[in-house]
């Protein structure tokens, strides 16, 4: 048994139209959620092996964020440029690739490919994970390259508005 938790990042401004999507920012309801979150995240899920994710700045920020939470030190965050603007094959990818030596993996990346990863994890209709929401799937595969299509069932599933 595995464990893939998807996070998707916080809330991020669009104030500075100079920005390049890639650099834009957490805005101020994405820095309040992420602690939040991420101390939600401490309380229920088992810690994790690794913590990998998308290098778009709102995304690295998060995972930051997270790691401070968890007591994971940045420099143990894994940053991966295939997550940033990922579609299904590419998540899909980065996942088979994983080394089994983590049982649990964190990832923070973007939609709408994470939604549709996480749709196709669990054999259901599309679902639109809103920002900073963490959906955390229990996979039956002994090895990461064994993810397959419906393989997983959603074990948690928290978002800043869902009143926990």
């Amino acid at each position: 048994m595995r464990q893939l938790t998807l996070i998707r990042h916080a809330k991020s401004s669009w104030n500075n139209a100079h920005l390049t999507d890639f650099e834009r920012p957490l805005n101020d309801r994405g820095r309040r959620n992420a602690p939040v979150m991420a101390d939600r995240v401490a309380k229920t899920l088992p810690p994790a092996g690794l913590l990998l994710s998308s290098p778009a700045l709102r995304a690295a920020n998060t995972a930051r964020i997270f790691a401070q939470r968890l007591g994971v030190a940045d420099e143990q965050i894994e940053f991966q440029h295939l997550i940033y603007e990922a579609q299904i094959d590419q998540l899909r990818a980065v996942a088979r690739g994983l080394d089994d030596a983590h049982r649990h993996v964190i990832m923070f990346g973007h939609n709408p490919g994470f939604s549709e990863f996480l749709s196709w994890l669990v054999g259901s209709a599309p679902v639109d994970l809103p920002t900073c929401a963490v959906a955390s799937l229990r996979l039956e595969i002994q090895s990461w390259p064994q993810l397959h299509a419906a393989c997983g069932s959603l074990s948690e599933y928290l978002y800043p508005k869902d009143g926990s």
